[in-house]
């Protein structure tokens, strides 16, 4: 491999990033700290969390608020910040278009939905991605799938296949759909991207298998959606996971002691024991990715730092959702607590 070639898969080397990680690091230090986490879980309801939160990044939006009960405007306007930020600072299209991926296929399993359960084609309201929702549609509804960018058209041709035959309900529509999503995260990174952006995918498709093996043996589903719900590319073998479906808990943490995940699983496996929830298990899975994704916080330049605070903000916005939607409905602190990841 040439030297050239060598520098643009090291991570963190690529200078043409320099101002946007500049950028990047001002916008880190504003991210919510666990301190004030820790206040916001304390707060008695939505209204005096909102006061807690309009002493920080979020003040101007929180003023503009009627009530407590608006507060998924806040989320909403901030999502959009976080996206125009991105398309402004992204200098790469395999990037852009990787990213903008993720609300293509969540658009495409909305759709399919609404066909399957519904039998409706109504349009609705939601972020798009790379493809406009209307495009998608057409693509599903005309059955022309040559609309689509080719990994996007491919997945709908397996879609409207199986259709035809009747045969995937649509949580093995979504799988299907997850199947292709993997799949092509895991190309575009292999072609395109650094050593980090390969392992940060395969890391992740660990993290779903796992999450994936613990609801196949809690739920006991069907063999076919058994079949699908895994996904091949992470550094465990789907084969590891299928050959445990049946291995009782206790052994759990063992089976994975020589992979990078045990002490997630031994802990996960232990606490969905105790209490028969996973949520134990979800806060472990988003730790462990966030963790990962922290290491870009020493590179000076690249694409990396970008993607990393793309998640981070994505990971405190899934956080403040947990808390608002929790004081509004008076779930109680500790089983709050309970679930909450770490910030970044």
């Amino acid at each position: 491999m040439s030297r050239w070639l060598r520098s643009q898969r090291t991570p963190g080397q690529d200078t043409r990033y320099a101002f946007a990680v500049g950028r990047i690091r001002a916008l880190e230090a504003r991210l919510l700290d666990s301190a004030r986490i820790d206040r916001l879980l304390d707060a008695d309801d939505a209204e005096e969390a909102l006061r807690i939160l309009s002493d920080s990044e979020y003040g101007g939006l929180v003023a503009e608020l009627a009530q407590a009960t608006q507060f998924e405007s806040i989320l909403t306007a901030e999502e959009d910040r976080l996206w125009r930020l991105f398309n402004e600072l992204c200098l790469d299209g395999w990037l852009r278009d990787l990213i903008l991926s993720r609300l293509d296929y969540a658009n495409l399993k909305v759709l399919s939905r609404l066909r399957l359960i519904l039998k409706s084609e109504e349009p609705w309201s939601a972020r798009e991605g790379g493809v406009a929702i209307d495009v998608l549609s057409e693509a599903l509804t005309e059955r022309t799938p040559a609309l689509l960018p080719d990994h996007l058209a491919s997945a709908v041709g397996v879609l409207l296949d199986s259709e035809s035959e009747g045969r995937l309900s649509p949580r093995q529509t979504d799988l299907v759909l997850d199947h292709a999503y993997f799949a092509f995260l895991l190309q575009q990174a292999q072609d395109h991207g650094t050593t980090f952006f390969i392992q940060f995918v395969r890391v992740w498709i660990d993290l779903v298998n796992i999450e994936t093996f613990f609801r196949m043996r809690y739920f006991r589903p069907d063999l076919e959606t058994v079949r699908l719900a895994f996904h091949n590319g992470g550094t465990i073998p789907v084969s590891h996971f299928l050959a445990l479906l049946d291995e009782p808990p206790e052994v759990l943490g063992h089976r994975f002691y020589a992979t990078a995940y045990f002490s997630l699983v031994e802990h996960g496996s232990a606490a969905l024991e105790a209490t028969g929830s996973f949520s134990r298990l979800e806060k472990l899975l988003d730790d462990y990715l966030i963790d990962f994704v922290r290491r870009t916080k020493v590179y000076p330049f690249g694409s990396e730092p970008l993607i990393a605070y793309l998640l981070a903000k994505e990971h405190e916005l899934k956080m403040l959702r947990m808390i608002f939607m929790a004081k509004t409905v008076h779930i109680r602190e500790a089983a709050l607590k309970h679930r909450m990841p770490e910030v970044y």
